[in-house]
Parts: structure tokens; sequence; C-alpha cells
């Protein structure tokens, strides 16, 4: 299936509606700081701590919200149950509505939070924070189906999928693989792991030039086509405004990056270590040392560290 990302036109002017209703759960969720809202192939997933809480589909007239039901079952203030009681009937509180959605996503995403680990935690943070961010988690092949939260090798293993796609001052899109320091796949006796996902990258992106920057020019448009915070606050910066005007010249830049973070000041000489070895290793024509960003926490990540 060919890479796209599109929204109907009678879908994006049913969330607009939506999102003029104060109490809605979209407007909530595209008001929501800390909730990345990613363009799919006529549908969106609403990230939080890297794990999708909310899968919005259009079907003919309706609007559907699509949730896990791991992220909907609910714990309580005291997890802990006395089983040795006279009587323990206890359930845990379980979402089933939008009305519930709206009064307990702080807690959904809370507790799809407990299926995530640090890198997709720290992935999610950069890509609320940073407003070039276009994508996050855009697998090579568009499927409905997020992996199993409660299957972790099946998180860990969901390969062919970029972290960040960024647009840059100059209307590049720039694809960024995010590690954290202490993954394994940074370093090794021979070649890193991670040089052999970077080189993939870079094969998705040249062979599919054409249908990545296609598909990015329509999010570019799209996002100022959306109502709510999340979009405009995008829309409204400079490289948005830019591409928007002049979305031919939106370009897919084929080497990807690789951001490596969650270390600090003790771990700094081991990360120029690991990056010189990395960038020994990837055979992809104008991967430099320019290629390889450490910064040390999330919050310091800057758009200029992107591009």
């Amino acid at each position: 299936m060919a890479f796209q990302k599109t929204l109907e036109q009678n879908f994006i002017d049913a969330l607009n509606q939506l999102h003029d209703q104060p109490a809605s759960w979209w407007r909530k969720l595209v008001d929501s700081s800390d909730v990345f809202l990613a363009i799919r192939n006529n549908y969106i997933n609403a990230y939080s701590c890297g794990m999708s809480i909310g899968k919005i589909v259009h079907e003919g007239r309706s609007i559907r919200l699509l949730v896990h039901e791991e992220y909907l079952t609910l714990t309580g203030p005291d997890p802990y149950v006395d089983l040795l009681a006279a009587q323990t009937s206890r359930t845990r509180q379980v979402v089933f509505d939008e009305k519930g959605y709206l009064a307990h996503l702080s807690r959904i995403k809370k507790r799809a939070g407990r299926f995530a680990g640090d890198e997709r935690k720290g992935t999610n943070k950069v890509a609320c924070r940073v407003l070039t961010v276009l994508d996050m988690e855009a697998a090579f092949e568009d499927r409905m189906e997020e992996p199993d939260p409660e299957n972790e090798q099946e998180v860990l293993a969901d390969r062919g999928r970029m972290d960040l796609i960024v647009l840059a001052a100059d209307l590049r899109l720039v694809v960024v693989e995010a590690k954290l320091y202490a993954n394994g796949e940074l370093r090794a006796k021979g070649t890193p792991k991670v040089c052999s996902q970077l080189e993939e990258y870079h094969r998705f992106l040249t062979s599919q030039r054409q249908s990545l920057e296609a598909a990015y020019r329509n999010v570019v448009s799209i996002f100022g086509r959306l109502r709510g915070g999340f979009f405009e606050k995008r829309a409204g910066h400079p490289n948005w405004v830019k591409g928007m005007a002049t979305p031919a010249s939106i370009s897919i830049d084929p080497v990807p990056r690789l951001l490596i973070f969650g270390f600090d000041e003790l771990q700094k000489r081991g990360i120029q270590e690991n990056a010189a070895q990395i960038q020994s290793h990837v055979t992809i024509p104008g991967f430099d040392r320019g290629s390889v960003i450490a910064v040390g926490g999330t919050t310091s990540i800057k758009e200029a560290h992107l591009a």
C-alpha cells in the first residue's frame, strides 16, 4: 500500500463542528498539551506517552473514537485487594462512553503510560514540545492496528516506523530515529543494531520519495484547515506557513538523523564514543557527525537540533 496521509474534507468539517462544542471529547484532546495528533490514511491517532489513546475514524456521517480496552480499565486510589477479607467484591472502574472518556482522560493517559517505555514517552514529549514535528510513529505501511499494549514483545519489536518527521526551515522533511542512551542498540563490539535501522530508513526514504512528499504536503494542508490549539499552534509556525504557501517546495531529506537522549553530564564521553562508532558503520552518503544528535533531556531538545 502506498504511503498516504489524508483526511476527507467532510471528515475535517465534522471535526471542526465537534471542536466548536465546548464540552466535546475532541476539543479536550486537541487542547491537551501532552497529546500528539497524527494524521493517517483518513483517520487520526492521538498519542500520549507514545501510545495511541484514541483512534478517530470517520464512517458515513459518524465519527468513531476507538480506544484499546486496556486503557479504559482504571485503577482505584488503593490498588490492593484483601483476599482474606470476609467479603471481597471489587471491580475496576471501566470507561464505556464519551462522557467517561472526557471525565477521565487524565487517568486514561496515565493508564496508557504504564504500557510504554521511557523511549516512547520521551519521543512523545519531543513531538508535543517541538512545533516543527509533523508526525510521530509513522509506519512504512499504513495499518489500523497498533501494537497490543499487553504484549510487551510486540510493542518492543514493532519495526518499520519512523519516530519523528520534522519540517525544517528550508522545507526539508527530516526523519529522526529517537533512542534512549540506555538502549543497547546504540553500542556493540561490531556494528551497532541502530545502524541497520538507519540504513533501512534511508532505503525507504529514497524509494518512496514521491509518496512521502505528497503525503506530508497533505499533512501541512490539513493542519491549516483543522481548528483547535494543537493544529493552530503549528499552522502558525513560520515553517508551516511557508510550507502552506509553497507546498511544492516540501522535499524529503534522504539522510535520517539519530537522536540520543536520556543521559547526564557524566555520560557525555560515552555518548561521543557511541556516536563515532555509529557514524563509522553507517554507509549512507551524507551521514556525518551532525547526523547524530545528542541532547541529555527531552526538555532541552529544540527545533534547531532536529533540522
